[in-house]
């Protein structure tokens, strides 16, 4: 983050050199620029303040406050670019909504070919269950897998591959 910040910084401080620098060029060579030219460079110039702007935000950094700010208030995902969402999900980092390894561990284990197992195969990878195979039953749904096949999506998941009922009720509880 302070990484982000510092480039913001040297980024702005580099665009209001190059500001003044713009100002000075443009003074001489201003009678020269017929209007087209002039309006292509103020829409470039207007698409590199919003590319800024954009860029600061993401380092957590209002570009019209007087003082650095910590937080990305009035930063519109909507109107951002793919190469800019993946630059911010690379800031921001992944979120897991997933089980826990304590809550995974506690799920019940059962024997295939018991009564209470009611499917004859995991959904994950619509393998049959072997006689006296371990398997994992959902404690709301009932539904049977692998201990293999349905932790990965449990770690990313709170809910049953199947039928998406949660595996837990609010509270934890089975």
């Amino acid at each position: 983050m302070l990484q982000d910040q510092e480039r913001a910084y040297f980024m702005m401080q580099f665009d209001d050199a190059a500001t003044m620098q713009d100002a000075v060029g443009a003074d001489a060579n201003n009678e020269a620029e017929d209007e087209s030219l002039a309006l292509a460079r103020q829409l470039q110039e207007e698409e590199e303040r919003e590319y800024r702007n954009r860029f600061l935000a993401m380092a957590g950094i209002d570009p019209n406050a007087e003082g650095d700010s910590e937080t990305a208030e009035g930063l519109d995902t909507d109107v951002m670019t793919y190469e800019e969402l993946i630059e911010l999900g690379e800031h921001v980092g992944k979120v897991t909504c997933g089980l826990t390894d304590p809550q995974i561990a506690s799920l019940p284990k059962m024997k295939a070919g018991d009564a209470s197992v009611n499917d004859p195969r995991c959904a994950v990878c619509c393998m049959e269950f072997e006689v006296n195979e371990d398997v994992c039953s959902l404690p709301r749904c009932k539904h049977a897998f692998h201990g293999e096949c349905v932790e990965p999506w449990l770690r990313e998941n709170k809910t049953c591959p199947v039928c998406k009922q949660e595996v837990f009720d609010e509270e934890g509880k089975k």
